[in-house]
């Protein structure tokens, strides 16, 4: 099987772990801190997109909830994972190095 093919289906899974992770980090967001939840969500369409800003500026550091940060610390780690497996696949698509 080329590398291409299975560096695409692990940017693939590795999207969905990241977006299950974003998923995670959003229903302890709402569940735990409601008020915080509605400030951030106030004025978006997709939820999502507010647990990845978020996760993005760690905002759970001043809440002192040890779940939340965790939940946040694996999206940030699965952020990396997904950007260095996009970036690979890239490397190798443009410059051909997954041909068979």
């Amino acid at each position: 099987m080329p590398v291409v093919v299975v560096l695409f289906c692990a940017f693939f899974v590795c999207g969905l772990a990241h977006l299950y992770l974003l998923d995670q980090v959003r229903e302890g967001l709402s569940r735990k801190h409601p008020d915080l939840w509605c400030d951030l969500s106030s004025g978006t369409r997709y939820e999502i997109s507010v647990a990845a800003r978020f996760v993005r500026k760690r905002l759970d550091r001043g809440l002192n909830d040890p779940e939340l940060t965790a939940r946040t610390r694996r999206a940030t780690i699965s952020s990396y994972v997904v950007f260095g497996v996009l970036l690979a696949f890239a490397i190798v698509a443009l410059t051909r190095l997954g041909r068979s």
